[in-house]
């Protein structure tokens, strides 16, 4: 008798509408929990992390590069310069943020990268990308030229430890402007309407450039553009050749450091690769017509040769060909060899390289060879040669 009084008296104290009113509580704040799990955008990596709304309208891709190398320097000792030079430098450390807005058309990248030098952190890549129908885009920002074809393949996928010399003389590098570009199973072409040469990061007013205009076509003769992804090519890649040619133009006027004037610079390439190999030529021209008269046309031809020894292994060779003109107080002609190769632990997002530089000519009496850190060249004095021995450490995240 007792324990029914009792739950008879628990029962009414507890008033049944409040617990009915906790419990759908309780199953809305459920529903809710459950619907914010099965709708969170999705994420992952496929190449590079990234995240993105459910209907892929919206996309930001989150990736970097390291390059770490290990420099040794060689050079004669003519002219007072120490002849051994060695040490450590972090040749690259870049972040990107890439992706789209409102739909794929709609592209964006910005990339930051430090200097080696001073670790400072400034803009390199700055963009919006509009494509359109049939393979043509419209880009503004700050971006490469679409001059040399060693500037545009990656940095990321260099078959040496880094560009040419030649490329690092004849180079547009980046700049602002905008640029058209048309494409297609077996043609490119580019034009760019810009700021001039390795003007990136300047201000409106402060580049001397009047104008600049660049153009570059690239034919497939065979195979597929593919093939070319990388300066390393594919153990498995399809037997394809692919020829290209690029002229740029600009006029500017004078300013500190920069008598002004025009410059005309032309180049023309061909790759060719296979299974297990890949073949690259290149020559480079420019002339440049200074106010006061002078007028110095240089020139410059590399030619690179991989072939995979296994599934991992990629030895290579280039050689290069500096020529200035011959009315410049140095004008000896300086040849290149460079000789090593790349070790891929994970692909191009994880792999080691060594390779070894020897200027082997007249380099001390050529006024196209100065101190370039970037390709590890010290410059050798008053002297004849140099030699350099790079080891480099790659991650890509």
């Amino acid at each position: 008798m007792l324990p029914l009084l009792f739950l008879s008296t628990l029962q009414g104290a507890v008033n049944t509408d409040d617990v009915r009113a906790e419990i759908a509580d309780a199953l809305r704040d459920a529903r809710s929990r459950s619907s914010l799990l099965l709708t969170a955008p999705p994420s992952g990596h496929d190449g590079g992390f990234f995240i993105a709304d459910d209907p892929g309208d919206f996309r930001l891709d989150f990736s970097g590069q390291i390059q770490t190398r290990y420099l040794a320097s060689w050079r004669d000792d003519s002219g007072g310069v120490d002849p051994f030079t060695p040490g450590f430098q972090m040749r690259r450390v870049k972040f990107n943020l890439a992706g789209h807005v409102f739909d794929e058309s709609l592209r964006f990248k910005v990339t930051n990268e430090y200097s080696r030098s001073s670790g400072s952190g400034s803009v390199s890549d700055a963009f919006i990308e509009k494509r359109f129908d049939h393979g043509v885009s419209l880009t503004i920002g700050q971006f490469t030229l679409p001059f040399t074809r060693e500037d545009l393949d990656s940095s990321k996928r260099l078959l040496a430890v880094d560009r040419s010399l030649v490329n690092g003389e004849f180079r547009l590098e980046r700049s602002q402007g905008v640029v058209l570009a048309f494409g297609g199973d077996d043609r490119k072409a580019w034009l760019a309407f810009s700021d001039g040469l390795q003007s990136k990061n300047t201000d409106f007013g402060a580049d001397p450039t009047d104008w600049a205009v660049t153009a570059r076509g690239e034919w497939l003769v065979t195979g597929t553009f593919g093939a070319f992804r990388s300066e390393a090519g594919a153990s498995d890649a399809e037997s394809s050749v692919r020829l290209g040619g690029a002229i740029h133009a600009e006029e500017r006027g004078a300013s500190a450091g920069d008598a002004g004037g025009r410059l005309v610079t032309w180049t023309g390439d061909a790759t060719a690769a296979g299974a297990g190999w890949i073949a690259f030529a290149s020559y480079v021209g420019r002339r440049n017509d200074e106010p006061a008269g002078a007028t110095f046309t240089d020139s410059g031809v590399t030619a690179q040769l991989g072939v995979w020894a296994t599934e991992d292994v990629l030895p290579f060779v280039r050689w290069e060909l500096l020529i200035p003109d011959g009315d410049r107080a140095g004008d000896s002609k300086t040849n290149a060899l460079t000789a090593g190769a790349n070790w891929y632990l994970h692909g191009e997002a994880l792999k080691l390289t060594i390779d070894g530089v020897w200027l082997v000519d007249g380099a001390g009496h050529n006024d196209l060879i100065g101190a370039s850190t970037g390709e590890g060249i010290l410059a050798p004095g008053a002297g004849d040669d140099e030699f350099v021995l790079r080891l480099q450490a790659q991650l890509l995240f």
